[in-house]
């Protein structure tokens, strides 16, 4: 024997289905058995539920449960549900255009609308892309669209970080909004860049020694703390701007890079 017991999903026993917790019993030779669901819900003017069904405490002839002992189970609704198939895409900001893609959980017999709006995100509209706030249409039958971004190249250099662009989904027409209903579209930097290599670089020194720890830092033949970076054949030699703090034996000094646009 085993028991069989609704555990969750969106449909409302006693309004949208009716189902009774039970023991199932296999005779001696019987494999298989049958469960049955009756259905209240008018599905006209629905919208997709589910149950959730599981199995629990087996019983008899050394049973145990299988890696199906759960069942979700769809009422299918009129409308479908809409939603982003993923919430993060990314791509390179030299590829010229990217796709974000839309699904509805099932066909639907009539045409379905679903407006989309940009709600943020680190990307500059016209700079880094272009993209307008629309509105996508799902031809009955049809289950997925794409929404298409255009990506604009650029010089500037973004140290490996990606830009976004925030996008949501408003304003269903014969659908649902489902839950990845935003999606970050991310762009990311194709020129090569120059960057620490971690958080905080810690080193110790006296008068009459050199630095010891990371070859960036030294002592030069003035005495003065310098930073030296190497990036392919580029070679930067600088002293710090100025000597932010001193407490007992440890002292920070601030390093200023002047990069295009911005300030390091």
């Amino acid at each position: 024997t085993v028991d069989c017991l609704v555990t969750g999903g969106t449909a409302v026993q006693g309004t949208d289905y009716l189902f009774r917790n039970q023991t199932l019993t296999f005779e001696e030779g019987q494999n298989s058995k049958t469960l049955t669901l009756e259905l209240l819900t008018d599905t006209k003017n629905s919208t997709d539920k589910t149950i959730k069904l599981a199995l629990n405490n087996p019983f008899g002839g050394n049973v145990t449960l299988g890696a199906d002992s759960s069942f979700l189970y769809t009422i299918r609704g009129k409308y479908p549900i809409v939603q982003f198939a993923d919430q993060k895409y990314s791509v390179a900001e030299n590829t010229g255009s990217g796709r974000v893609k839309l699904e509805l959980s099932h066909k639907c017999t009539e045409p379905v609308t679903i407006q989309y709006k940009l709600v943020g995100g680190t990307a500059d509209n016209g700079k880094d892309y272009k993209l307008k706030n629309g509105a996508v249409t799902f031809k009955p039958g049809e289950i997925s669209k794409d929404i298409k971004v255009i990506v604009l190249d650029d010089a500037d250099g973004e140290n490996s970080i990606d830009e976004t662009v925030l996008i949501q989904l408003v304003n269903p027409k014969n659908c649902v909004i489902g839950k990845k209903n935003i999606t970050a579209f991310g762009i990311t930097d194709n020129e090569p860049g120059i960057e620490f290599d971690g958080g905080i670089w810690m080193c110790t020194y006296d008068k009459h020694t050199k630095i010891k720890g990371r070859n960036v830092l030294s002592l030069n033949n003035s005495g003065q703390l310098e930073w030296v970076c190497t990036y392919g054949d580029l070679l930067l030699t600088q002293l710090p701007q100025k000597r932010v703090s001193e407490v007992g034996d440890v002292a920070e000094y601030a390093w200023l890079y002047k990069g295009e646009g911005q300030d390091k």
